[in-house]
């Protein structure tokens, strides 16, 4: 029996800048550092609280040593193996094929209440943390881009392999 995962993939820069916003604030969080609340993000980006190739660590339990081009490597055997790869910029797309390749999508289609509920937890989210944007051109994300050099070649592999994986469904 082949099993699968499946998981979203947010830009790494994205994701670390909402966690950098969301860490100011989140005091209920067993990782709040009151050092970050006055923190610029620029100044965070080059401390030691950001957050550096999370995805890949995680993915190669290597939490330590630098990583190398292999990790990137065994990462993305790891997805294209057992992971259905959902992408955040794609998220109503990503749900559908979860539904669809789980089996979950004939409960979910004709159902309104369930429809209307999935559109209201889509459009309000939970956990929610409105914050500035930050471009392509700006230094923080340079940095931020530099530093998790890693996921970002595995994002770039993961929406390659979402593309793929549409034949899936």
């Amino acid at each position: 029996v082949e099993c699968r995962a499946f998981t979203f993939f947010r830009h790494p820069v994205t994701r670390a800048v909402s966690m950098f916003y969301y860490l100011q604030s989140a005091t209920w969080e067993p990782t709040y550092d009151e050092a970050l609340s006055g923190m610029s993000l620029l100044e965070y980006a080059h401390s030691d609280h950001a957050e550096e190739n999370w995805v890949v660590r995680s993915l190669t339990n290597e939490f330590e040593e630098p990583l190398e081009v292999q990790h990137v490597e065994v990462s993305k055997e790891i997805l294209r193996r057992k992971v259905l790869v959902g992408i955040m910029e794609a998220f109503d797309q990503s749900v559908v094929r979860f539904e669809k390749y789980f089996g979950w999508w004939e409960a979910v289609e004709f159902n309104v209440s369930v429809l209307r509920c999935q559109r209201e937890r889509m459009a309000g989210g939970d956990n929610r943390n409105d914050h500035p944007k930050v471009g392509p051109e700006t230094e923080e994300f340079q940095v931020l881009a530099d530093r998790n050099w890693a996921d970002m070649e595995l994002y770039q592999y993961a929406k390659e392999l979402f593309k793929e994986q549409a034949s899936l469904v």
